[in-house]
C-alpha cells in the first residue's frame, strides 16, 4: 500500500515513533520472541554482559535444534548441545566469546541456566521434558555457583 507524503508528514508529527514502520531503515525481518532480542544487539555494538550472552545461547541452541529433526530428535539434540556445554564449559560446534575485563563465567552458567528453567515452564504439556529441562536448569545454576 503507497502511502501519500502528505499523510505520512500528520501522522509522524502525531506520533514520530511511526516514522519506522512508514519509512523503515532497520531491519527488515523481525520474529517477535525469536529475533528481536538480537536485533536489538545488533542495533547496539556493546558487548553484551556475560548472563545475557548465556541466556541468548541457550535458545540460539534451542533454534539450531529444531534444523536437527522435529519433536524428540530436536530436544534430544538440544539436552546433548546443552549437557556437553555444562561439562567441557562451553557448546563445542559453537564460536567462544573472547572474555572482556569484566567476564565472569559464573554469571555466564547462571544467564543460561535462568533461560532453560524458563524454557522448562512451559513444557507443562509434557512432564518428561520439563523435568529433564528443570534438571538441565539446575545443574547449570550449580556450576554458576563453582564459579563464585
Amino acid at each position: 500500500m503507497a502511502i501519500d507524503k502528505r499523510l505520512a508528514a500528520i501522522i509522524i508529527k502525531l506520533m514520530p515513533q511511526a516514522a519506522d514502520a512508514i519509512f523503515p531503515h532497520g531491519p527488515k525481518v523481525a520474529v517477535p520472541g525469536v529475533f528481536a532480542q538480537v536485533d536489538e544487539v545488533a542495533l547496539n555494538p556493546q558487548p553484551l554482559p556475560p548472563a545475557e550472552l548465556g541466556s541468548q545461547l541457550v535458545h540460539a541452541l534451542l533454534i539450531s535444534s529444531q534444523s536437527n529433526g522435529s519433536g524428540k530428535e530436536s530436544m534430544s539434540t538440544f539436552m546433548l548441545d546443552l549437557d556437553d556445554w555444562c561439562g567441557t564449559g562451553y557448546p563445542k560446534w559453537w564460536p567462544k566469546p573472547k572474555p572482556g575485563p569484566r567476564w565472569n563465567d559464573g554469571e555466564f552458567f547462571a544467564g543460561a541456566g535462568l533461560a532453560i528453567l524458563g524454557l522448562a515452564e512451559q513444557f507443562a504439556h509434557n512432564p518428561d521434558v520439563q523435568k529433564g529441562l528443570e534438571g538441565m536448569g539446575n545443574q547449570f545454576l550449580e556450576q554458576a555457583a563453582t564459579f563464585g
